[in-house]
């Protein structure tokens, strides 16, 4: 429900006020799922080993992996071209 009240955002009880590209929205809190699948935590596993890693390396190993990727592009789901920072390419 479009609301034109005094401006709020946040949660308060059991509703919450949102503000989207269509005006202020109030709506009813849900909880967000979360079903820990075995797909869903190897997952996360995975994604904090990585980051682990990377925070092992040194300057100049960081700087490499930069310097790798300065004419690097990823091309995305909708035919865009991205280019990735050291980071993001050591992850991938």
């Amino acid at each position: 429900m479009k609301i034109s009240a005094i401006p709020k955002s946040g949660r308060k009880g059991s509703v919450v006020y949102v503000n989207t590209r269509h005006g202020k929205v109030v709506r009813q809190f849900v909880c967000p799922s979360n079903p820990r699948t075995a797909e869903q935590q190897d997952h996360r596993n995975n994604v904090h080993a990585v980051t682990s890693r990377w925070r092992t390396l040194s300057a100049e190993q960081r700087a490499v992996w930069c310097a790798v990727t300065a004419n690097t592009y990823f091309v995305t789901e909708t035919g865009r071209r991205v280019r990735l920072n050291g980071y993001h390419h050591f992850v991938s």
